[in-house]
């Protein structure tokens, strides 16, 4: 995993941070600038490493730098800076990968070839057919036809489904008998 440095010395740090509490905003400036040159390159590497997009490593590391850039003068010194720039690091690479979505983008295919006319009668031709096997009646009056002409509900099924009888696991016969 790529990892901040300490980039500057513990005595460079602590000067740092008094010029960052200063009342000028020349001293908070020069102070911001120093953090920014001490840190730039670490800091767009491990968004990078972390985000995996360029793009959004720069916006991350882009918002890592308003923050401190917000936040150096409140610094309270507990830990030292490069630590500190490492969470905001951290955090703002993984909110900027939060906001990504979840899924690809839709790649439309191109269209296909114009269609055949061939295979579009082909296709006409087989939708008219399973039409007229499939009338409109219900199951039920089928059942009743096919009693009163003498056929079991098997065999009503197995002519409808095209297979031979034995295929039909039914051994209910709908004949009144």
């Amino acid at each position: 995993m790529v990892a901040i440095s300490a980039a500057l010395d513990p005595a460079r740090e602590a000067a740092l941070l008094v010029r960052a509490r200063g009342t000028s905003s020349a001293q908070r400036e020069e102070a911001f600038n120093e953090v920014f040159e001490a840190f730039r390159k670490p800091v767009l590497a491990l968004c990078l490493h972390l985000t995996g997009s360029r793009s959004e490593a720069e916006d991350a590391a882009q918002d890592v730098f308003l923050v401190v850039f917000k936040g150096l003068a409140k610094f309270r010194g507990e830990s030292r800076v490069s630590t500190w720039i490492y969470r905001i690091t951290i955090r703002a690479a993984f909110r900027m990968k939060a906001r990504r979505p979840k899924t690809e983008p839709l790649v439309v295919d191109p269209p296909g070839p114009a269609s055949d006319p061939a295979l579009d009668r082909e296709k006409g031709r087989q939708l008219r057919i399973s039409s007229r096997s499939m009338d409109s009646r219900t199951w039920k009056s089928r059942r009743r036809s096919a009693s009163r002409k003498g056929r079991s509900g098997h065999d009503c099924i197995s002519r409808a489904r095209s297979s031979p009888p034995s295929s039909v696991p039914l051994g209910i016969d709908w004949r009144k008998r």
